[in-house]
């Protein structure tokens, strides 16, 4: 039933409603004898008719009635009101663990506060013979005043007699029902009560529970406490039981970086899953959290400062206000992860030898600091860790553009590793706080989501660089005795050049350089001029940092390809002398090799420069797919079809949720006669991306060849619209056949003659347009305007299936000649 402010049960006047869920609804009232608010728990009228619910809930009531402990709430009354049962309680003011967590850590200090309180609670029900067997953060309430309670005996009942179990059954527990006692039996034997997420193993597999299984649920609820995150996550219960029953839970210091060793042994020790090797009882998971709290205050331990970096600093980080520098960390990353991968890379397989792991990718380091603004450090770590990987010969590593995809995102590994074609992931995250940096990084095979190297880094940052090739040492000793030679492999990269790369990480550059990138990602015309802001700043502040013209490099070019004449002309130049100073600072960078590339391409329209360019870029980097991608371009306009294609296929492969590159190689297929390959690379395409306006024209054109006019004219118009384009005069027309679409490009070139900006189109779409209206003259017109604009669509006229039929025209020979070396 639902009571209203005033109503009366017994002696208790209701004020409030404060909750309802599956055993009762809960009430702030005031008990008018005492003069005392109490909460009510009200059994609801459709449950009372049911014997089990019924059962329960008086047991609710008995079993925490038994209890007298500060850390267990507690129960004041029992009564019923028009035949419902209600319990009466002290009033709590605060929140549920559950709440309080928020998917975050809990600082050190508060979790072994609350833990110490739980245990000793949990202690107190044992000692009585009561087992809980619902423990989760929604069951321990944490007051205003910081205390913790149990709450919510409903599925409490007294132990078996077990040496385990605090012995037998204590005297005033053994009125409670128990499993399979007879008809009175609120289970059964091979029943699993309690919320999945948090049982044990023996109580999914229904078996017989002793204390231990609340010392398991309360491990789950530690590790939670620890990390923010789900001991055991899972989409489905089958899922979720399957890790309970067979799997190790993540590494804590995955999710935290800063979580004590001896807090992870305890976390450990609690969810064993065979519960003859788990604490024996709660008194011993007290006394181990005890001893941790005194060495915590003493000093003794180890980083064990702070748990969640949303939380008060650590003691040692609270005497002064210094901020670490966040790009050392990027460098501090390059210097150990590579090497320590390398080395994981080169070992059997937990003595699997020839298992070998050739393809791997790293995920979206997170960034562990909460703060938005610190985005652009996690996510450079990233591409830095991709970067340094992907110079391994042998070795496939996929390009950041797919990774980045499951960026924010707890994956299923196996999902993942099946979408990238990949039988490894890294992932990772990084936290700063006061003067210390965290670093951790954990490797996993997708077949199993097994767990197959960690490793985390605590350091001062005054420390960060006289450590950086010790970290990576540190790494390859720990993984030595597995390694099949003696030594590195001999194509280990050279890491003397880290030197350069740190000392650079100290300045603005590399900060610049780091959310440049962040920018560059994004992919508009109004993030693109950030990034050129943000490199032009790097590159100022130091002008020996190739990486920072690199990246202007990238970012003038990419934008040239989005602006029109003289705006065009001047990013291309800016890009290609951006490209050739980063080369005279770093010949050995793939980056700037690639740009040098496009250059020659796009502005030179130097074909054979390019492709060197490109190839050399690939010999450096051959994972890196911006260099394959501009190669089938290179390739496609020197008539290399088969080539081109290999190209387009090696770039896609490695960044395969990569909307641009699916685009490249549809476009690539379309351009080499494979039409049909060609349209179901460009649907999917448009699958990926919605918004990428050459991927809609691309298929629109696709589908027009093949007479697919209607089709046809729908892509049209969703690129046009996507650019900004008013289609309500053109969407109208009638397009279902060839004249039909003669007249809509008719139409469409005369919107573009009547001078509104929306409706405004290339000169190479003009003469494409021009064509298919039948006057070729206008496109031969159009396509040598396009040429002097240096359209980057000109780069392979002779290839374009629209363009066929000026072929054989004498004056389209001059300006296949003109477009190859502008």
């Amino acid at each position: 039933m639902t009571l209203s402010p005033g109503a009366r049960l017994g002696p208790y006047e209701i004020l409030a409603p404060l909750g309802a869920g599956g055993m009762g609804e809960v009430y702030r009232a005031r008990d008018t004898r005492l003069g005392r608010e109490v909460a009510v728990k009200v059994l609801p009228e459709s449950f009372s008719a049911d014997p089990d619910r019924l059962k329960r809930f008086e047991l609710e009531a008995r079993a925490a009635g038994m209890l007298n402990h500060p850390n267990i709430i507690a129960i004041y009354d029992v009564g019923a009101h028009d035949g419902s049962p209600y319990v009466v309680s002290e009033l709590l003011e605060g929140q549920n663990l559950g709440q309080r967590l928020g998917g975050r850590p809990m600082p050190l200090d508060d979790l072994l506060d609350m833990a110490i309180q739980i245990a000793d609670a949990l202690d107190a029900a044992h000692a009585k013979g009561i087992i809980h067997r619902d423990i989760k953060p929604a069951n321990i309430f944490l007051t205003e005043r910081g205390a913790a309670k149990l709450l919510d005996f409903g599925l409490a009942r007294p132990a078996r007699e077990s040496p385990h179990a605090g012995g037998a059954v204590p005297r005033d527990a053994s009125s409670l029902p128990t499993r399979g006692a007879g008809p009175g039996a609120l289970t059964s034997p091979g029943m699993a009560l309690g919320t999945l997420a948090y049982m044990s193993p023996e109580q999914a597999r229904g078996e017989d529970l002793d204390a231990r299984t609340d010392i398991f649920s309360f491990g789950a609820v530690l590790y939670e406490m620890a990390t923010g995150v789900k001991a055991f996550p899972g989409a489905t219960p089958a899922l979720v039981f399957d890790a309970i029953l067979n799997r190790g839970v993540p590494q804590p210091v995955t999710s935290n970086p800063a979580m004590p060793h001896e807090l992870e042994r305890i976390v450990a020790h609690a969810l064993e899953k065979d519960r003859a090797l788990r604490y024996q009882s709660c008194a011993e998971l007290r006394a181990d959290l005890k001893q941790l709290r005194r060495d915590t205050d003493s000093g003794r331990v180890k980083a064990a400062g702070v748990v969640s970096t949303t939380a008060a600093p650590p003691r040692a980080a609270r005497t002064g206000p210094r901020r670490a520098p966040k790009g050392w960390i990027a460098a501090l990353i390059v210097a150990f992860l590579p090497a320590a991968l390398v080395a994981w890379y080169m070992m059997p397989r937990n003595g699997e030898s020839g298992d070998a792991i050739e393809s791997l990718a790293v995920l979206p380091f997170v960034n562990a600091t909460g703060d938005p603004s610190n985005e652009y450090l996690s996510d450079g770590i990233t591409e830095s860790i991709i970067d340094g990987l992907s110079e391994l010969p042998g070795l496939k590593v996929v390009a950041s553009s797919s990774v980045f995809r499951y960026k924010g995102q707890q994956g299923d590994l196996p999902k993942i590793g099946k979408e990238l074609n990949v039988r490894a992931v890294v992932t990772g995250r990084v936290t700063t706080q006061g003067d210390h940096v965290w670093i951790t990084a954990e490797l996993a095979d997708t077949k199993d989501s097994r767990h197959l190297w960690g490793e985390k880094y605590d350091r001062k940052v005054e420390d960060v660089h006289d450590l950086k090739l010790d970290v990576a040492r540190d790494i390859a000793a720990k993984l030595g005795l597995k390694l099949r030679t003696a030594g590195f492999p001999p194509h280990l990269p050279d890491m003397s050049g880290l030197k350069a790369a740190v000392a650079a990480s100290k300045s603005e550059a590399n900060r610049a350089y780091l959310q440049g990138r962040f920018q560059w990602n994004k992919g508009d015309l109004e993030a693109l001029g950030k990034a050129v802001d943000l490199f032009s700043r790097a590159v100022a502040a130091d002008p020996e940092y190739a990486p920072g013209f690199a990246g202007l490099a990238d970012t003038w070019l990419v934008r040239s390809v989005k602006l029109r004449g003289d705006d065009r002309l001047a990013a291309l130049r800016q890009g290609k002398a951006a490209a050739e100073k980063a080369l005279r600072i770093d010949d050995r960078s793939a980056e700037a090799h690639t740009a040098m590339g496009e250059a020659f391409l796009l502005l030179n329209r130097d074909i054979p420069a390019a492709q060197r360019e490109l190839a050399r870029a690939i010999e450096l980097n051959p994972n890196y797919a911006p260099a394959h991608q501009w190669r089938s371009q290179a390739d496609l306009a020197a008539g290399r079809d088969g080539d081109a294609v290999q190209s387009a296929r090696r770039a896609l492969e490695l960044d395969p949720l990569s909307a641009a590159m699916t685009w490249n190689l549809g476009r690539v297929l379309a351009f080499t006669g494979r039409q049909t390959e060609a349209t179901e690379l460009l649907e999917k395409a448009v699958e990926l991306d919605p918004e990428l306006v050459v991927a809609h024209e691309d298929l629109a054109r696709s589908r027009e060849r093949a007479g697919e006019h209607e089709e046809a004219g729908e892509e049209y118009l969703e690129a046009w619209r996507l650019e900004g384009m008013d289609i309500d005069r053109i969407a109208t027309l009638a397009v279902a056949s060839e004249e039909g679409m003669k007249q809509f490009w008719t139409t469409r070139l005369g919107m573009a003659d009547g001078g509104r900006p929306g409706d405004a189109m290339s000169a190479y779409d003009r003469a494409v347009a021009s064509l298919k209206t039948g006057d070729k003259a206008a496109a031969i017109t159009w396509l040598s305007e396009a040429i002097d604009q240096l359209d980057p669509e000109t780069i392979a006229i002779d290839k374009d299936p629209d363009l066929v039929s000026l072929r054989a025209e004498a004056a389209f020979k001059d300006l296949v000649k003109r477009s190859k070396r502008a």
